[in-house]
């Protein structure tokens, strides 16, 4: 009568462990995404290249993020292609650029409009701050003169970096204006590393100060045999 009950036991124990199991992975992803930013759907965003902060609108019924350029053409830099575009903006009386504005080029996707005939679009890698925060995604460079704001940010960049609150608007309380957090975190990495440098550099005079101490020392005391020695 004891065996059915330790093959029940064991049931009991493998279940429990597969409930600690599961608990443990379902609040390691509710910890995951919780620890995604939230921002409200529309947003100011710093744009490398553009001083001033502009309008995003984060939209997850988008794929891909958009920014708008006019004037687009290829240039080379040190055998990698970029993409210069002007970035000139006006809406409600209020005028941002112009600015010439350059990014590395993805690729080409070809566009076909209902009314208009395939045309083709280039997409870039650009970095960009929000909340403070600095992120790289990539932008399809359109006129978009037609449409409410010059950026537009996609699911394809918001999955996994930002969860949208559609009840809320420019939750971004970060400054300064016209120095986005891209260049701050830039600067903060080449602030970190000249101090590591002076860190190492001081490790490395007072290791040599020691070893000329250590070496006196020796001296010191080889002196002091030989003079024994000789009396």
């Amino acid at each position: 009568m004891l065996y059915p009950l330790k093959g029940i036991v064991r049931k009991i124990k493998r279940s429990h462990s597969l409930k600690a199991v599961f608990t443990a992975v379902v609040l390691s992803a509710s910890t995951y995404v919780q620890a995604a930013p939230v921002a409200g759907w529309l947003e100011g965003v710093y744009v490398d290249g553009i001083k001033n902060r502009i309008r995003g609108k984060l939209d997850t019924g988008a794929l891909t993020s958009s920014i708008h350029g006019t004037h687009t053409r290829l240039v080379e830099h040190d055998g990698e292609e970029y993409v210069q575009f002007e970035f000139l903006w006006e809406k409600d009386d209020k005028l941002i650029g112009p600015y010439t504005v350059e990014a590395p080029l993805v690729r080409k996707v070809r566009i076909k409009d209902h009314e208009d005939e395939s045309r083709e679009r280039y997409v870039v890698n650009m970095n960009f701050a929000l909340n403070g925060e600095c992120f790289t995604a990539e932008f399809s460079i359109a006129d978009r003169s037609k449409f409410n704001y010059p950026v537009l940010l996609g699911r394809r960049f918001l999955a996994g970096e930002v969860t949208v609150d559609a009840s809320k608007t420019f939750t971004d309380l970060s400054e300064p204006k016209g120095k986005s957090a891209c260049r701050k975190v830039e600067d903060h990495e080449i602030e970190q590393k000249v101090k590591l440098d002076r860190e190492k550099q001081k490790a490395e005079l007072q290791k040599l100060e020691e070893a000329k101490a250590e070496e006196a020392e020796e001296e010191k005391k080889s002196s002091k045999k030989s003079d024994s020695k000789d009396a």
